[in-house]
């Protein structure tokens, strides 16, 4: 008895023990079911309602993407916030219907949207387009209480996830279902990533302001060859160069649009070019970002501020300071030390697995600095004007030899003691002169490593001779430059009217000529002239020429003294009455062939064209633009000898 009573209660307590598990095992299977449902809500879909929880998923899914790429295409941003659609000053009008943002514009403007703002930016987008797109046309039987939604958007690492934040029921076959536990969206995005790359960038930009360091950089080298007003330096020269401010800008528009495509940022995915454009690449924005593509990015057609000073309106000008020495020509000094201020957008592109998130922010340059530093303090670089780079330094001369032999290519004779100079980038290093030795004119030595390089030969009364070299990886290497000769030459300037009569200048007029040599192998121009006539103290000047070239002509005729002009419209914006000092008249712009023969004559002609003096702003502008008076009277444009 006592044996089968001990096996009933046995029997008993595995059956006790076999339902609190079996009771246990529901109840924590619940448990997890409750979390998957929260997790992966679609796989536990009742099935009446599988059909209509995967349209709304759907749609929404397809609707999410077009977000999450609009928000990526405008720096964070899908909705302007009204303050900022106002303000012409606080965004960027990529085309006639994007306007992305500045996230830094001006001296310390700061706008750069938060994750929390474009989750928010995602839920509008979501709900709004949800009202519109998903029509619910396949379940006209279902009856919805609600086909309005609030979604709740959270952009995580790696993925971005959509929620319902509000009710949604449907009736199906008189069964009530709550959507909004099932409905959800989640998909794959580096959107967060790619946000705080750009956040990284731009607390780089705040703190220092490499890209206007960079800017001036670009600047200086593209000023060495005076293209445009150098930053500093000085010449000994009579007939100094000048530069018309609308012509300079447009040459930096130009310039900027080619050259900023190639800033780089360290040790990122870009950075693979950075052993020949290290002038271009900027440090201390990540530790290590191989997995994305930089790129930044200014269209000539995106806006352009520009001052330059010092400048007389609109005629830039070195200062001269003249010494008039007894029985001794006439010595003049030229100093050339102009500043820059500079404003315009540049849109920094960032790439991840086909994923593009960009935005712009404005470059502002304020006499040559980063204008957001000048206040504070501007943190020493790489490198610095006015000392030697670790590029120029002779320890750095690693190429195997080059030879250059120079000869004066009229007389076929040696010449002696031309500055080679070796351009590489930014940065210009002067490598020696060539000595004559053994009837030759030589230098022959080791150069600085660099691709794409160019040498350049300089020497008093003849053109520059410039050639491309590279010297990573080469073997020794001759360098054949036969330098043109300049010919000194008077020009005069005569007036043209419209109807053809010519006249030379008047008392109160000037004009400034240039000669740009055109550069048919490198593009550009390779040199360029000017000389201002006044026609009531100099009405001819002197200027060095080379012949058996090409050059671009262009003039300004100025007037000196102050008109008044009648108001109008000018390119659609209506111009009140002015009054101008040293008002345009006209000028010339053509390009001409100049040969040997030719500079044989002993005066050169310029034949500029004047509709006379403006008596409205829109003849006013017209007569400034030398493209305009090109259009109209370009056969009466032209050269002539006596």
């Amino acid at each position: 008895m006592k044996k089968g009573q001990a096996t009933i209660f046995i029997i008993a307590g595995l059956v006790i023990l076999f339902v609190a598990f079996f009771i246990g095992y529901l109840q924590s299977e619940n448990f997890r079911n409750k979390i998957e449902s929260g997790l992966f809500k679609s796989r536990t879909v009742p099935e009446q309602a599988q059909g209509v929880i995967s349209y709304i998923n759907s749609c929404i899914d397809s609707i999410l993407n077009d977000g999450v790429e609009l928000i990526s295409y405008q720096g964070g941003y899908i909705y302007i916030p009204d303050e900022i659609r106002i303000n012409p000053r606080r965004y960027l009008q990529t085309d006639l219907l994007h306007r992305i943002p500045y996230w830094l514009y001006g001296k310390d403007g700061i706008k750069v949207p938060s994750i929390k703002e474009m989750e928010e930016q995602l839920e509008r987008y979501v709900d709004e387009r949800f009202t519109e797109d998903c029509e619910f046309t396949d379940f006209l039987d279902y009856e919805f209480d609600n086909k309005n939604i609030e979604s709740d958007v959270s952009i995580n690492e790696d993925s971005i996830t959509m929620t319902l934040d509000s009710s949604m029921n449907v009736v199906i076959k008189e069964d009530l279902f709550s959507l909004q536990d099932y409905v959800v969206v989640e998909k794959r995005s580096n959107l967060k990533f790619l946000y705080d790359a750009a956040v990284d960038i731009i607390n780089r930009e705040i703190d220092n302001s490499p890209v206007e360091f960079v800017t001036m950089n670009l600047i200086s080298t593209y000023a060495s060859d005076r293209s445009i007003p150098p930053v500093a330096g000085f010449e000994f020269s009579c007939n100094p160069k000048t530069w018309i401010i609308d012509e300079v800008a447009a040459n930096l528009r130009n310039y900027l649009g080619d050259r900023l495509r190639y800033i780089q940022i360290e040790n990122t995915n870009l950075d693979e070019l950075n052993a020949y454009y290290r002038n271009l690449l900027i440090d201390k924005v990540f530790f290590s970002r191989k997995d994305i593509d930089i790129d930044f990015e200014y269209l000539t057609d995106w806006p352009l501020l520009v001052e330059i000073y010092p400048n007389d309106g609109r005629l830039l000008k070195p200062n001269t300071l003249k010494f008039g020495i007894p029985f001794l020509p006439l010595l003049c000094l030229n100093t050339y030390d102009f500043r820059y201020s500079l404003q315009f957008p540049l849109m920094t592109l960032i790439e991840k697995d086909g994923e593009i998130f960009r935005f712009p922010f404005e470059v502002y340059i304020l006499d040559n600095y980063g204008a957001r530093q000048i206040s504070g303090q501007i943190e020493d670089f790489d490198y610095e004007e006015g000392k030697e780079s670790n590029f120029c330094n002779t320890g750095q001369r690693l190429s195997n030899e080059v030879k250059i032999t120079t000869q004066d290519l009229t007389t076929g004779n040696e010449l002696g003691d031309v500055q080679v100079n070796y351009q590489c980038g930014l940065f210009n290093c002067l490598l020696g002169e060539t000595k004559i030795k053994n009837f030759e004119a030589v230098l022959d030595e080791k150069f600085p490593l660099c691709v794409n390089g160019k040498i350049r030969l300089n020497k008093e009364g003849y053109a520059e001779f410039v050639h491309e070299i590279s010297t990573l990886d080469e073997s020794r290497q001759t360098i054949f430059a036969q330098m043109k000769p300049m010919i000194e030459k008077d020009i005069i300037v005569r007036v043209v009217d419209v109807e053809g009569n010519t006249r030379d200048l008047l008392d109160n007029e000037e004009v400034s000529v240039q000669f740009n040599m055109i550069d048919k192998q490198f593009g550009g121009f390779k040199d360029q002239r000017a000389a201002v006539l006044d026609g009531k103290e100099n009405k001819i000047q002197k200027i060095e020429l080379v012949p058996e070239e090409e050059y671009e002509i262009t003039a300004n005729l100025i007037l000196n003294q102050k008109i008044s002009l009648d108001g109008g419209i000018v390119q659609g914006q209506e111009i009140g009455k002015q009054e101008v000092e040293n008002a345009f008249l006209g000028g010339a712009k053509f390009t001409q062939y100049i040969t040997d023969g030719e500079l044989k004559n002993n005066k050169i002609i310029i034949y500029i064209v004047s509709e006379g003096i403006p008596k409205n702003v829109l003849q006013y502008f017209d007569a400034s633009d030398v493209n305009i008076l090109a259009e109209k009277y370009g056969d009466l444009m032209r050269i002539g000898y006596e």
